[in-house]
């Protein structure tokens, strides 16, 4: 279980590194070599211990996503979806330490108490949703609403992924106002209503979305 709680705790790994994260794409392209090489040492020797050697660069990875400059931040958060369970560049044969990783980190996010501001999930949300600044924090957000992921989209993509994008839903309800913000909350309610029970982190995440976002009076609480 220590393992489990270390690697949950990875967002805040990086102000720990023993050096500065390198925010380059050579950066990109190295961090991602040591999380397949962990995960491949894992699936050779079956040693859980090996996983927390992912701790350092997945940090790095999330770093870059959230403060590289330019298109290094999509650059990070290109390579930031296959190791969290999206898919792998069409054309190239599939590489299964990437589900090694994603599998992983599925079962790391379900053991954290507070998924919404902590962990993983917390932390690419917070890299993916600079993507959307342009259209939902900066003059017109008009089309903010255009580019926000939706019911189809959390329904189709991987826990770790949809997860994420259920967060950068919570972070719109609260950058918005008026029109966008109703829009934001309609599809928070949706996905809450038809969002079904068996997936336990996608649930587990909308769930506490939906209850930070609209609580229930204390006085329809009382029988």
């Amino acid at each position: 279980m220590k393992w489990l709680l270390a690697l949950a705790a990875t967002a805040t790994l990086a102000a720990h590194a023993t050096e500065p994260c390198e925010l380059s794409h050579n950066g990109l392209m190295k961090y991602e070599q040591r999380i397949l090489v962990a995960a491949d040492l894992f699936k050779r020797q079956h040693n859980s211990k090996q996983l927390l050697k992912i701790t350092e660069p997945l940090a790095c990875l999330l770093e870059i996503q959230e403060h590289g400059e330019g298109d290094l931040k999509i650059f990070a958060n290109s390579f930031l979806r296959p190791i969290l369970g999206g898919a792998q560049t069409p054309g190239v044969p599939t590489d299964p330490r990437y589900k090694i990783i994603a599998d992983e980190l599925t079962k790391i996010s379900n053991h954290v108490t507070h998924p919404m501001d902590r962990g993983v999930l917390a932390a690419h949300s917070r890299g993916a949703w600079k993507l959307y600044a342009l259209f939902c924090e900066q003059g017109d957000v008009e089309f903010c609403t255009t580019f926000l992921p939706d019911q189809n989209r959390i329904e189709e993509e991987s826990p770790l992924l949809a997860s994420s994008s259920m967060l950068i839903l919570r972070q719109a309800y609260h950058s918005l106002s008026g029109k966008q913000k109703d829009e934001v909350a309609e599809r928070i309610k949706q996905i809450y209503k038809t969002l079904p029970m068996d997936n336990s982190l996608k649930r587990k995440m909308i769930d506490q979305i939906y209850s930070e976002l609209f609580p229930i009076p204390m006085s329809m609480n009382i029988s």
